[in-house]
C-alpha cells in the first residue's frame, strides 16, 4: 500500500534533519511536535547522539534529488549512470512504495527521467528498505507473476477452443483405429524402417561416449534392430493443438526458426510425417530406458520427472551418439514383461520368414491384417524415441542462467519456465531452450523442452552398438 502524502512528508522532514547530524531521536520527537519544535531543533548544534561529536561537513556529502537533504551512500542509494544521482534513505523507501515494479527487468528503474542506468536488483533494493515494504515488494511480485499465469491460462484456453473448431485429423499414414485402446504400437517395416534405419546409422558428429554416459561401451555406431510407430490419439491431438497455437502466434514474436544438424534432418525428411515449419516443429531424439518406456508411449514425455544442467525439461539431441549417452540395456525377452508383451512376439512363437522376406524386399504393407508383425526380441538392445518437436520461439544459452543473446536472466521461474519473450502481453515464456556447446557443454547441442504438450514420440526405435 503506498504511503500517505502527510507520512511522506513527515519522512523527507526527518530524514533531511537526521542527514543533518540531529539525533534521530530528537529528530523525530519534533517532528511529532509540530513546526515549532522543529525549529527550535534547527536553531541548535547538529551533534551525534552517541558520540557527541560534530558530524562530517555537509559539502563532503550528497544531495537527495528529491527532498535536497544531505547523506552518504550508506544510509542512500547512489545511482550508478554517468550522471550519478543519490537518494536518501527515507525518499527511496517513498519511491519504492510507489513506483511502478518492473517485473520484466526484475528490478526498480531510476527515478530520473531518462536515465539509462539499469534497474535496480532486488538485492540491492532490500538492503535499502525496510523489511514491511520489501515483503510488500515481494507480495507485488508474485501477485502480478499469478495474474501473468492466470491470464496466459485463459489465452491458452481461448486459443484451445478456437483450434478444437478446426478440423484436426490423425495422420494419413496412421493406421485404423485402435480399437478399445486409444494407443498402440504399430512395428515398421520396408521403407519406413529403412529411414529409421538411416537416422540410426548417421556416424557421430562428435565421438561416442562421454561423461553423462550411463553404461559405457567399445561401440564405433548403432544399427537398427526393431522399430515402432506410436499412434496415440490423446498425446496427438494434444501435440497438433499446441502445434497449431504456436504456428498461429510466431509470427508476431519475429522469432528465428532453429537450425539443426544438417545429415539429422535431411534423413528424417524421409520420413512420412511433414513437419510444420511454422512452429520450428522438427525430429529430435531422446534416449531412454526400458523402464520408462510404456509410460512415454502411454502419456507421454513428462518433464515434472526431468531434471539436468538447464532444468527441469525434456531433453532431446540432434545426434544419436547423444542420446546413447542416456540409455540402458534391455538385454532378453522377458527381463521388461510388461514392455516385452507390447513390442514382441513370444520366443516360442516361429517367426515368420515370408514376413522377413517381404520386409526386405520393402512389402511389408501386404503382410495379411491378422498377420503377427511383432519381431522377436533382438537381444542386447537399447531405446531411443524420434519425437516430433514444437520448438516455437527459442533461446538460448551457454551457462545455464543467461540468455546469450540478450544477457539477461534465462528464467521467469528457476529451472522451470523460461522467460517471457519481450514485449508481449499477456507474457509469453520463450517455448524452448537451446544450449549451445562452449562453457557447460563440450560436445553435443542440446534441446530443452519445458511443456509436454510441445512434444509427440512418434518413433521407438530398438538399435544395438556395433
Amino acid at each position: 500500500m503506498a504511503i500517505s502524502p502527510e507520512m511522506r512528508r513527515q519522512r523527507i522532514a526527518e530524514a533531511q534533519l537526521v542527514r543533518m547530524g540531529y539525533s534521530p531521536a530528537l529528530v523525530h520527537a519534533a517532528v511529532a511536535s509540530g513546526t515549532d519544535a522543529i525549529a527550535a531543533l534547527k536553531a541548535s548544534s547538529p551533534m551525534c547522539e552517541h558520540a557527541g561529536t560534530q558530524q562530517p561537513a555537509l559539502s563532503t556529502w550528497s544531495t537527495c534529488i528529491f527532498c535536497a537533504s544531505k547523506g552518504t551512500s550508506p544510509t542512500g542509494l547512489n545511482c550508478k549512470s554517468l550522471e550519478a544521482h543519490y537518494i536518501c534513505h527515507a525518499c527511496f523507501e517513498a519511491y519504492v512504495q510507489d513506483a511502478r515494479f518492473d517485473h520484466n527487468a526484475l528490478g526498480f528503474g531510476c527515478p530520473v527521467p531518462g536515465c539509462p542506468a539499469e534497474p535496480w536488483p532486488l538485492a540491492l533494493v532490500a538492503k535499502h528498505v525496510s523489511d514491511v515494504v520489501f515483503d510488500a515488494v515481494l507480495l507485488s511480485q508474485q501477485g502480478h507473476r499469478e495474474s501473468a499465469i492466470l491470464a496466459r491460462e485463459l489465452q491458452l484456453s481461448v486459443d484451445r477452443q478456437r483450434l478444437q473448431q478446426q478440423s484436426l485429423s490423425l495422420p494419413d499414414y496412421w493406421t485404423q483405429s485402435p480399437g478399445s485402446r486409444r494407443w498402440k504400437c504399430v512395428p515398421l517395416s520396408g521403407g519406413d524402417f529403412a529411414s529409421l534405419a538411416k537416422v540410426v546409422a548417421l556416424s557421430p558428429s562428435k565421438g561416442l561416449g562421454g561423461r553423462d554416459q550411463r553404461l559405457m561401451g567399445t561401440h564405433s555406431g548403432c544399427r537398427l534392430t526393431a522399430a515402432w510407430r506410436v499412434e496415440n490419439q490423446d498425446l496427438f491431438a494434444r501435440f497438433q493443438l499446441e502445434r497449431e497455437r504456436l504456428k498461429a502466434i510466431m509470427p508476431s514474436l519475429q522469432g528465428t526458426a532453429v537450425r539443426i544438424r544438417d545429415e539429422f534432418w535431411q534423413a528424417t525428411e524421409r520420413l512420412p510425417g511433414v513437419c510444420e515449419r511454422s512452429a520450428s516443429e522438427v525430429y529430435l531424439a531422446h534416449g531412454t530406458k526400458p523402464e520408462t518406456v510404456l509410460s512415454v508411449i502411454s502419456g507421454g514425455l513428462n518433464e515434472r520427472f526431468s531434471g539436468g544442467l538447464f532444468g527441469n525439461g525434456s531433453y532431446f539431441a540432434e545426434d544419436i551418439a547423444k542420446a546413447d549417452q542416456y540409455v540402458t540395456q534391455d538385454k532378453k525377452y522377458g527381463d521388461h514383461g510388461d514392455l516385452h508383451k507390447e513390442l514382441y512376439k513370444e520366443p516360442s512363437e516361429p517367426s515368420s520368414i515370408m514376413q522377413q522376406i517381404l520386409s526386405s524386399w520393402g512389402w511389408g504393407s501386404e503382410l495379411p491384417e491378422n498377420s503377427d508383425s511383432r519381431p522377436g526380441h533382438p537381444g542386447q538392445v537399447f531405446y531411443v524415441f524420434l519425437c516430433r518437436v514444437a520448438l516455437g520461439h527459442h533461446c538460448r544459452t551457454l551457462d545455464g542462467s543467461t540468455d546469450m543473446d540478450t544477457g539477461t536472466s534465462l528464467w521467469s521461474s528457476p529451472q522451470r519456465e523460461l522467460a517471457a519473450v519481450p514485449g508481449t502481453s499477456p507474457t509469453e515464456p520463450y517455448h524452448s531452450l537451446l544450449a549451445e556447446v562452449g562453457l557447460r557443454i563440450k560436445r553435443y547441442r542440446e534441446f530443452v523442452v519445458f511443456h509436454g504438450e510441445r512434444i509427440y514420440p512418434e518413433y521407438l526405435l530398438a538399435y544395438q552398438r556395433v
